[in-house]
């Protein structure tokens, strides 16, 4: 066991420094300070950019956001799956739905919205982002659903019970490890959408808009410093929520 965390580990470390390898070959091929500072010269960037109360507060604005989203996403998730478990054609009139927040693309639809709610750009924001969490969540908990075990199934109809009971006390808390996968899925992707149309709609005091002003003022650093702030913080989201995922699977396999 030990063995096999040193070996994750190690492996998990040259990720890194491949990755900073690559960059270092770009770097020294291009010979541009400007597009390619230093790893030290970002790396004390990245400092001075996360330990700055303000962004931090930005920052904290964004999570905020991302978990607005995301529980909205999933109350209203939790009200489709029981519509669909008294309904399930119900499925059928939110599969075009599904398919349109799926494929379109969110730089035109966030300029579009920017215009036409120039004046309500933080509404944008939620938009946007339930737009891209929504399907997600959505084929999580729905998708459990439409695999339901046949004869348990059976076994629930023989219940004498209330179907809100049977949905709450069964068929939630059995599909509740499809929706946490989900739930990870969208937190990452959720956080990253916020931040673009931060950035497409020039929401003020916002990431976005510093990222557009570095952009502007050609302060390339500053971008890279995001750039690894954001990514840093999405990899510790997802370690967070694997930790509680696996935790959730043995206690439902012990």
């Amino acid at each position: 066991m030990k063995n096999s965390t040193i070996k994750k580990i190690i492996l998990f470390i040259l990720g890194i420094l491949f990755i900073l390898g690559i960059y270092e070959i770009f770097r020294l091929s291009a010979n541009n300070d400007l597009l390619f500072p230093s790893i030290i010269d970002i790396f004390k960037e990245v400092l001075k950019t996360f330990f700055n109360l303000e962004n931090q507060l930005l920052l904290l604005n964004v999570l905020k956001r991302v978990i607005i989203i995301i529980l909205i996403s999933l109350i209203i998730n939790i009200i489709l799956a029981a519509a669909y478990k008294l309904l399930p054609e119900i499925d059928y009139f939110f599969k075009p739905i599904n398919s349109l927040f799926k494929s379109i693309p969110f730089v035109i639809i966030s300029l579009y919205l920017f215009i036409v709610l120039f004046n309500q750009r933080e509404l944008i924001l939620y938009i946007i982002s339930f737009m891209v969490v929504f399907p997600i969540m959505y084929e999580g908990i729905i998708g459990y659903l439409r695999n339901f075990d046949s004869r348990l199934e059976d076994e629930l109809k023989l219940l004498n019970i209330s179907f809100f009971k049977k949905f709450f006390f069964c068929y939630l808390p059995l599909s509740i490890q499809d929706l946490l996968v989900s739930f990870l899925q969208s937190l990452g992707l959720c956080f990253k959408v916020v931040i673009m149309t931060e950035y497409l709609c020039v929401v003020p005091h916002s990431i976005g808009s510093i990222i557009q002003n570095a952009t502007l003022s050609i302060e390339y650093i500053k971008l890279l410093a995001w750039l690894c702030i954001i990514v840093f913080i999405v990899c510790i989201l997802d370690f967070v929520i694997n930790i509680i995922i696996n935790k959730i699977k043995k206690k439902m396999i012990n």
